[in-house]
């Protein structure tokens, strides 16, 4: 919680905490990226965790019910889906990932 000893003399509180919300959203690409690679390892990356985690709640969701509407086939398309994004995650620039999915709208690879 910020308070008044926080902000620098002058500056208002609701300019730190304008700042601060900027931040939130940053991701760790290399955390991400693990994520995504490790679930799509063990045959999970059609669960989509890493798009829940960066909130991408409607791709996610999309890779559920294709994989369970297709009774495990496409399960397997969304398991390789989550190795390449992962792959893709790590092999970008923290400024590139960002931008990209962070603040930009790319939501698929």
């Amino acid at each position: 919680m910020l308070s008044e000893r926080d902000t620098e003399p002058g500056e208002n509180l609701s300019g730190k905490w304008a700042k601060m919300s900027m931040t939130r959203k940053d991701f760790d690409k290399t955390g991400m990226g693990l994520v995504a690679i490790i679930l799509g390892v063990v045959g999970l990356g059609w669960l989509g965790v890493h798009k829940f985690v960066m909130g991408r709640k409607k791709q996610a969701i999309i890779s559920i019910v294709v994989s369970v509407v297709t009774c495990g086939i496409g399960a397997g398309i969304m398991t390789i889906i989550s190795l390449v994004e992962g792959i893709i995650y790590l092999t970008k620039t923290d400024a590139e990932f960002q931008n990209d999915y962070v603040y930009g709208s790319k939501e698929w690879f």
